[in-house]
């Protein structure tokens, strides 16, 4: 081999030894790019699965009956994931009456409670237009048509208007009421969901 010859070799090893190195380079940065992109496809499946149970929790649901089928329930002992949490209560318009959808920690079960529109009417009313809080003892005993209602109809009521962002609470003074509460509730029961139990 003479001295052109192996020169020239000499060139064609260091440019194949710099051109390895530079595909090797890019193969390794493509690879970086590509577990990045799969931490992040990760992340999108984790978040993407948060969103679908939030969503399954927060879906409007328009028979009461839905919410009594088996779900996976979590162990008693975990308080932060009880279904209060998991969307309970639920409010439905019922015929005459707003319907509500609880679920009783003892019982570990649904149960509802039936309040008349007339008992939602007179509460609504107290708040309506009142300066400063009102406190829930001071709806108590509720008159309706000259007749004492039981208690828990004002607490039924008082949590759906919370629930709907319409009451805000002052802690043990009471709540007050939004501007312009009447034209809110009658169009939020007008929006209820009928319900279709007895």
């Amino acid at each position: 081999m003479d001295e052109c010859e192996t020169k020239w070799l000499e060139l064609l090893r260091e440019g194949a030894e710099g051109y390895v190195a530079w595909i090797a380079d890019a193969v390794m940065r493509r690879a970086a790019r590509l577990e990045e992109h799969l931490a992040l496809s990760r992340q999108l499946d984790d978040l993407l699965a948060g969103i679908q149970k939030l969503a399954v929790r927060l879906a409007p649901v328009s028979d009461p009956d839905e919410l009594l089928i088996e779900e996976e329930m979590p162990p008693a002992s975990s308080p932060a994931q009880s279904p209060a949490v998991s969307g309970f209560p639920k409010f439905f318009s019922d015929a005459d009456c707003l319907l509500k959808v609880g679920w009783g920690e003892k019982a570990n079960a649904p149960y509802r409670q039936r309040v008349p529109w007339d008992s939602v009417d007179v509460v609504v009313a107290r708040f309506d237009g009142r300066q400063g809080p009102l406190a829930v003892r001071e709806l108590k005993p509720l008159v309706v048509d000259q007749r004492e209602q039981p208690g828990y109809h004002v607490d039924v009521a008082v949590e759906w208007l919370k629930a709907s962002g319409w009451l805000m609470h002052h802690g043990h003074r009471g709540y007050t009421a939004v501007p312009g509460l009447q034209r809110l509730y009658a169009e939020g029961r007008a929006a209820l969901p009928d319900s279709v139990i007895g």
